[in-house]
């Protein structure tokens, strides 16, 4: 309500069918923003005709205001008390406001109150301009030059009711009056609007200015990170996946996904709202021939046709029999054999698990070095033949002659602790090697270490 302002506000009660009852008491609060209230007791009175608009009626000397009845019957020929006729208009009945005042009008047997307020119409004329600016509505309003002073209240409210801004001032005479002001607003998004109203002193208005806009919202984002072929044969369908982000604000908006190829097209609904990113499929139609190419574009409804990253709402793929990838998705799989190339090619040169290979080397070479120093040591000891030979080298003549058990024994042996040996070996070449990572820097560690070995075992 502005500063003055009188309105009517309709209260349609319906009576209970047992006339015997009394209506009830009707309590009316209002609450301001102050957090003051006031109550007013009203006690019904049942009748076969009622008022169905408020019976206060506000407006300029000479407007017209129009009447409407419940329970009015077509033979009923409503008239103010002590007064004309009203004039008919349709279901409805016009009335021509006059100066303020109550009276009462008679329809059928019923008599119901009613209660004018009036003025003279105002001679300053009022006029108001307005846009957005971000989130400020900046307006204007200019107030003509008049020969009487005009208090006035300037109200912004949304098309919600929402009070956005107020302000007063009185207009003095023989003079023109600007007004401008700055509000805050920040709506929902949609098509909202917000209308401008100067009211006079005694509320009634003067001047009415409307706008209305599309408010966006791009803090969100959807969008198309993989598109490809499945199947084989006239059971191929394309398959696309979708990515989202602060999908809260999209939960309740209409998206589509549209896939066209020369004169083809087809429009798929698609719910972003789910727990989990959707992934829509569709058959390939007979039309689509090898090498065509196929295009996906993923959008919302107005006003939600733009988000964050426009760039990933469209992607495009060849229709091929080999393969219905992307490029993205070709890239990833050409990546992933070049890798798979590389780590072949690194376990056939010994880069990749060289420790077994050397023992299983390491095993051969000691056991054959080993057969070979027992067999050079019987043929110089029977060439030879020295008498001073001890205990020990007799009897290992004595064994050359006899069967191969001991020799396998001894191999077994020295099998045991090469093996030995090799674990102390690669324990010393583990630690070495320990915090170097390249391929290249260990094998030339590993080289250096046989190498120092070898040196060792000469000595």
């Amino acid at each position: 309500l502005s500063i003055g302002e009188t309105r009517g506000v309709p209260i349609n009660l319906i009576p209970p069918n047992d006339e015997g009852l009394s209506p009830p008491t009707i309590t009316v609060r209002t609450t301001d923003e102050a957090g003051i209230q006031r109550e007013k007791q009203l006690n019904p009175i049942r009748s076969e005709r009622s008022w169905s608009n408020s019976p206060v009626i506000v407006g300029l000397e000479g407007d017209i205001s129009t009447f409407s009845f419940y329970g009015q019957q077509s033979s009923d020929s409503p008239l103010i008390v002590g007064g004309p006729l009203l004039t008919q208009d349709g279901n409805n009945w016009s009335y021509d406001i006059g100066e303020s005042q109550s009276f009462q009008i008679k329809i059928g047997n019923s008599e119901l109150s009613a209660r004018v307020f009036s003025q003279s119409p105002n001679l300053r004329t009022t006029s108001c301009t307005s846009y957005m600016n971000n989130t400020m509505i900046e307006s204007t309003c200019v107030i003509s030059n008049g020969s009487f002073e005009m208090a006035y209240t300037l109200m912004i409210v949304d098309d919600r009711g929402s009070l956005i801004h107020i302000e007063t001032g009185v207009a003095i005479e023989d003079s023109t009056v600007t007004i401008y002001s700055n509000a805050s607003w920040t709506p929902d998004v949609g098509t909202r609007s917000y209308t401008i109203t100067i009211h006079d002193r005694n509320g009634i208005i003067v001047e009415t200015s409307t706008k209305e806009y599309e408010i966006r919202d791009t803090e969100w984002n959807i969008g198309i990170s993989q598109f490809e072929i499945n199947g084989l044969g006239e059971d191929r369908k394309i398959s696309l996946t979708t990515t989202r982000t602060n999908k809260s604000k999209i939960e309740s908006v209409q998206c589509t996904v549209t896939y066209s190829s020369g004169e083809w097209k087809l429009t798929q609904d698609i719910d972003l709202g789910g727990l989990l990113n959707p992934t829509v499929e569709v058959l390939i139609p007979s039309s689509i021939n090898d090498g065509d190419q196929i295009t996906a574009t993923i959008g919302c409804s107005s006003p939600w046709e733009t988000d964050s990253n426009p760039e990933d709402n469209e992607r495009s793929l060849i229709v091929t029999t080999e393969s219905g990838l992307d490029d993205n998705a070709q890239t990833a799989l050409t990546g992933t054999l070049s890798a798979l190339v590389i780590i072949l090619i690194l376990w056939a040169l010994g880069f990749t698990n060289p420790e077994d290979k050397k023992v299983r080397n390491r095993k051969r070479d000691s056991r054959k070095s080993k057969k070979d120093s027992r067999e050079n040591a019987t043929e110089s000891d029977n060439n030879e033949q020295l008498d001073d030979e001890d205990d020990s080298i007799h009897l290992e003549e004595d064994s050359v002659d006899e069967p191969n058990h001991e020799d396998e024994i001894i191999e077994i042996i020295d099998e045991s602790m090469d093996e030995a040996k090799q674990i102390v070996e690669q324990d010393e070449l583990s630690q070495r090697l320990e915090g170097v990572t390249d391929p290249f820097e260990r094998k030339l560690i590993e080289l250096e270490y046989r190498r120092e070995k070898r040196s060792s075992r000469r000595r």
